[in-house]
């Protein structure tokens, strides 16, 4: 019998072992034998006499076990499986009507083994705990039979399996009740998913990839939170945010990572975008004492008017607008070195009066590694350059703003969150007809001149 069957066997048997009896076909009833937790309970102790049931009730009921196991079990070659929809249960055996074990939430991973019925029979997770009670475990071993290990420290917990005399076990003493040791699932262990609602990704390496991708990711986002916290303690004028900007921006579209991980990298960007703009307003109001600039003024100085249009800062905006004002204008001019101004000229809108156009960036980029040797023309230096590239996905959107030393022309903005990714111009590729769209870029980093957010060349848009 394959491992699956007789985990699936000694299953059905933990079941009935928990019933207040056992009816045979010919209507025979059993008295149910104690468990081992229960008889501890009642303050029998150890006992070597814990009997297994009668040999006819074993036969019968293993009769009935292998008849079950052969209608629904079908052995498939392992797979990882990702959960489709949130709220999807996990349950102990293949039946609607079986325990929940728990929610599970959408991207969840499991390791697929077998299919029974409508159900996919998956290892449970790295981190799953079983309960066994500590009487029956001398040495690292089992001492008795048909021994439960259950999902939680309690004798009302579901039984995932039993463990007989013999079987190794390595486990600690149960934080929450000291009667118990928590163990590692045994290897036999398997729970119950409706397969609708599993999407085959992957080989079963997928899923140890994805485990240590996703614990590098973590470690990052700490680092990264950590950085952010101790930039932002710096004054205005020294604060380095672009690289931060990049790393986040590079998990959000990063393939594999957890939508949590996600939702946590954009949540971060956010909070970096929203501090910079509080100490950018903090360092204008330093600058011009007289008149406190409150986030309406600000935006109302930093935007853009025609001139058939005259400033109205009389007129109050309302915080909805100016928030949303606010947030174009950092996403789009923040800078984290402070331009010269006038008395008409804000810190933000401070005009460039020595462009460099981006042609004779590229020129003057191309002209250093032939200088260097490092590339002979112009079709090698962007080969080159394509080697390094690095793919990242948003909507394109243009960057008109005439801001001195300003890293591109274009910006990419992340889809659903609205928020700038990075700064990008192109002397090969057309940007403007993908205006509005969604796209995958091609990039190669290039100087952002302290701006906010990193800039690169395009080499390739679909």
């Amino acid at each position: 019998m394959s491992t699956f069957a007789t985990f699936f066997a000694l299953s059905l048997l933990a079941q009935a072992a928990n019933l207040t009896e056992i009816i045979l076909p010919d209507n025979t009833v059993v008295s149910e034998i104690a468990t081992a937790e229960e008889t501890e309970e009642k303050g029998v102790g150890h006992s070597k006499e814990n009997k297994a049931l009668p040999k006819s009730v074993q036969a019968k009921q293993e009769h009935r076990n292998k008849a079950e196991l052969r209608a629904v079990a079908q052995k498939l070659e392992p797979f990882t499986g990702k959960i489709s929809k949130s709220r999807v249960r996990l349950r102990l055996t293949p039946d609607l009507s079986a325990p929940i074990l728990k929610e599970l939430t959408k991207d969840d991973l499991f390791i697929v083994t077998d299919l029974a019925d409508d159900f996919y029979a998956v290892k449970p997770a790295p981190q799953a705990k079983g309960y066994i009670f500590r009487t029956y475990v001398l040495d690292g071993q089992i001492e008795g039979n048909h021994v439960n290990v259950r999902l939680e420290p309690d004798t009302n917990a579901p039984i995932v399996c039993q463990m007989n005399s013999g079987d190794k076990v390595t486990g600690k003493i149960c934080a929450a009740n000291n009667k118990w040791l928590e163990i590692a699932m045994p290897e036999a262990v398997r729970f119950f998913v409706a397969k609708e609602f599993v999407e085959r990704i992957g080989s079963v390496q997928t899923f140890y990839d994805i485990e240590k991708l996703k614990v590098e990711i973590e470690e990052k986002l700490i680092t990264l939170e950590n950085s952010l916290q101790n930039e932002l303690k710096k004054s205005f004028k020294d604060i380095q945010l672009a690289p931060l900007a990049q790393e986040l921006n590079q998990i959000i579209t990063q393939k594999n990572v957890i939508s949590q991980q996600v939702e946590k990298a954009q949540y971060l960007l956010k909070n970096m975008q929203e501090a910079y703009l509080e100490k950018s307003i903090l360092a204008l109001q330093t600058k011009t004492p007289k008149e406190p600039l409150s986030k309406q003024k600000l935006a109302q100085k930093a935007l853009p008017i025609e001139a058939s249009e005259p400033v109205k800062e009389d007129v109050p905006m309302s915080a909805q607008a100016a928030e949303s004002k606010v947030t174009e204008i950092v996403a789009q001019q923040a800078t984290t070195k402070e331009p010269e101004t006038t008395n008409n000229q804000s810190a933000f809108t401070a005009l460039n009066t020595n462009p460099l156009p981006f042609q004779e960036l590229e020129k003057k980029l191309l002209h250093s590694a032939i200088e260097t040797k490092s590339a002979s023309s112009a079709t090698e230096f962007y080969s080159q350059e394509q080697k390094r590239a690095i793919s990242l996905k948003g909507v394109i959107k243009p960057y008109a703003r005439p801001l001195k030393n300003v890293p591109g022309d274009y910006m990419l903005v992340d889809a659903k969150s609205n928020l700038p990714i990075a700064y990008l111009y192109s002397t090969t590729v057309n940007l403007h007809p993908l205006i509005g769209k969604e796209a995958v870029v091609s990039l190669v980093e290039r100087p952002n001149n302290n701006f906010a957010y990193p800039a690169y060349f395009v080499l390739k848009a679909e």
